[in-house]
C-alpha cells in the first residue's frame, strides 16, 4: 500500500489508494537519463550512419590478426550502436512500443540493406546476405533497451533551460 504523499516516480500526488497495489511492494526506482533536443538526437543517428557507410563503402580497413569473423562482429556492433541510437532519438514515441520497435528496427535493417546493395558494384566489395542478416540481428538488440527503457524517467535539457521530465 502506498503512503499519501508525493509519488517520486512521477512527480503527481498520490492518495494513497493505489490500485493493486500489495502490502509491502515498493514501486521500481527509475533511472534518469537527459533527453537531448531532438535535433542533436537526429544528428546522432545520421553521425553513426555516416561512420557505417564511411567503413562499408570508402575504406577496406582489417586489423591485422582479426580472425576470420570480424567483419561479421563488426556489423553486428555497427548496427546496434545504430539501432540504440536511434531509439534513443525516438523516445518520444515511447506511448507507441510496436510502432517504434518497427521503425527502428525495420529502418535500421533497411539502411544495412541500402548499404549491402551499395557495396555490390564496388571492387573489392561484395552483396552478402549473411551481413544482411547480421545486420538485422544488430538491429534487434535494440529490443533489450527497451524493455530496460520502461524504467528511464527522461529529463529534458537544452530547451529554454527548463527541466522537464517525461515518462
Amino acid at each position: 500500500m502506498e503512503l499519501p504523499g508525493r509519488d517520486e516516480q512521477c512527480g503527481r500526488v498520490n492518495n494513497g489508494a493505489g490500485a493493486g497495489d500489495s502490502a509491502g511492494e515498493e514501486t521500481p526506482r527509475r533511472l534518469r537519463l537527459p533527453l537531448l533536443p531532438r535535433a542533436v538526437r537526429v544528428a546522432a543517428v545520421l553521425v553513426v550512419a555516416g561512420v557505417i557507410a564511411y567503413f562499408s563503402l570508402v575504406t577496406n580497413v582489417r586489423p591485422a590478426g582479426s580472425g576470420p569473423f570480424f567483419d561479421k562482429y563488426a556489423h553486428a556492433a555497427g548496427y546496434t550502436v545504430l539501432a540504440l541510437t536511434a531509439a534513443y532519438a525516438t523516445a518520444r514515441l515511447r506511448d507507441t512500443p510496436r510502432r517504434r520497435l518497427l521503425l527502428v528496427v525495420g529502418g535500421v535493417a533497411g539502411y544495412g540493406l541500402l548499404v549491402e546493395l551499395l557495396q555490390a558494384p564496388l571492387p573489392g566489395r561484395q552483396f552478402s546476405l549473411l551481413d544482411q542478416a547480421v545486420n538485422t540481428l544488430g538491429a534487434l538488440a535494440v529490443v533489450g533497451w527497451l524493455a530496460v527503457e520502461r524504467r528511464v524517467r527522461y529529463r529534458r535539457v537544452g530547451v529554454d533551460d527548463r527541466r522537464q521530465e517525461t515518462d
